[in-house]
């Protein structure tokens, strides 16, 4: 018919719309994850099957079980449907009181298809769970491949197991240990004939974090072996059984590149943290570039420290006092920060709480930008990583 147009033959076509590029999906996908939204990664992980495994890469780093899911996350893990696996670097468990089983079991499930490189266990204080000769005939081959260990509230039969453990994991770098101890060695003090800390510490160990129980028998077998390259000693809660041999460390060593303190006020007096601090000396430690410090009375034990490091390439100081009252003025701090210690300071970390006093004290480092917010669980210039291992449960 005429004037009248028919369009049965016409197919209409939509323009195909060209995929992203894989490079920028990884970068969309890796900015979500730095910000931790898990909402919107899980979100990403259903767009498409080429979102899938870099958004559950992030999902699935890090497993945390605790006693009361360890029964449906062993099924899950044991499931011949479970894609996990492959995606599984660090795991956290919440270890039964009364059994060692159930850990050696998922450390075996996650390692048979994947390699485990962080591993956090906590059982409650006081439950009572000791490890022995055969947990770690069962454990130590499980674990060789691991890089980062957290032990909380662990007990071990003796001494030497313990030390036995950290010694026998050849990729161990970070090794932190919290109100951990031996049934039969928790009391005296180290002898540097104990054949015990002849054991040398792992070729990577780079960074410890030891605290609350027998902490002077982990800074006696560092001792022994002060020529390791230890870049970080992180101590909590120090003891006055322990100065002697932290300071026979401090002489000795001399690579190290962080040094943190960090206090409880309730549980190591004010005194004693001034008789420890007066005490030790920093001058041979020609590397430090990081100080940390978290206590009651940071700013007068700041005042006592810094004059005896002789380097002055310190970059990052952290100051916290966690929410303690403090009874000093902060304008004691335009005197302590004259020091050459702090000559090439790059990075000043201050509680949130604390921050606009110490920027009106020091408006010369407002001027630099150097004055930063230290946030609850944040840990300055430490990596996640370390971060994560450090921070409480």
């Amino acid at each position: 018919m005429c004037g009248i147009l028919e369009l049965t033959d016409l197919t209409l076509e939509t323009p195909a719309i060209p995929p992203l590029p894989p490079e920028v999906i990884d970068l969309i996908i890796d900015q979500l994850a730095g910000e931790d939204d898990r909402r919107t990664l899980k979100s990403c992980s259903l767009v498409c099957r080429s979102w899938l495994p870099r958004a559950r890469h992030y999902l699935f780093s890090t497993i945390s079980v605790v006693r009361t899911k360890s029964i449906p996350a062993l099924h899950l893990l044991r499931s011949p449907l479970c894609t996990i696996h492959p995606h599984v670097r660090r795991l956290e468990l919440c270890v039964n009181p009364s059994s060692t089983a159930s850990m050696a079991t998922f450390i075996q499930e996650i390692n048979a298809r994947s390699t485990l490189l962080l591993l956090r266990m906590k059982t409650s204080p006081g439950a009572g769970l000791t490890l022995v000769d055969g947990d770690l005939q069962v454990l130590l081959p499980m674990l060789r491949n691991l890089r980062h260990l957290k032990l909380q509230h662990f007990r071990f039969k003796t001494l030497e197991n313990r030390i036995r453990l950290f010694s026998s994991l050849p990729a161990l770098e970070t090794l932190v240990i919290y109100g951990v101890d031996s049934q039969s060695y928790n009391t005296g003090s180290p002898s540097k004939d104990d054949h015990i800390y002849t054991m040398p510490p792992p070729a990577n160990l780079r960074h410890i974090f030891i605290g609350t129980v027998n902490v002077p028998h982990e800074l006696h077998w560092l001792t022994v072996h002060c020529r390791h390259p230890l870049t970080t000693l992180h101590l909590h809660n120090l003891t006055s059984e322990c100065l002697p041999i932290l300071l026979d460390y401090l002489r000795q060593s001399s690579q190290l590149q962080c040094l943190s303190f960090d206090f409880c006020r309730w549980e190591t007096p004010e005194d004693l943290q001034f008789d420890l601090m007066a005490r030790i000396d920093l001058t041979s430690q020609q590397d430090l570039r990081c100080l940390r410090l978290n206590s009651s009375q940071v700013v007068p034990i700041l005042f006592m420290l810094l004059p005896r490091i002789r380097s002055s390439r310190i970059e990052e100081i952290t100051m916290s006092t966690s929410g303690h009252y403090v009874d000093f003025a902060w304008t004691d701090l335009r005197e302590i920060f004259m020091s050459p210690a702090a000559r090439d300071l790059k990075r000043l970390y201050v509680d949130e709480d604390h921050i606009d006093e110490i920027s009106e004290t020091l408006p010369d480092f407002v001027t630099r930008g150097i004055i930063l917010p230290l946030r609850e669980g944040d840990f300055g210039h430490l990596t996640a990583e370390l971060s994560l291992l450090i921070s409480h449960y």
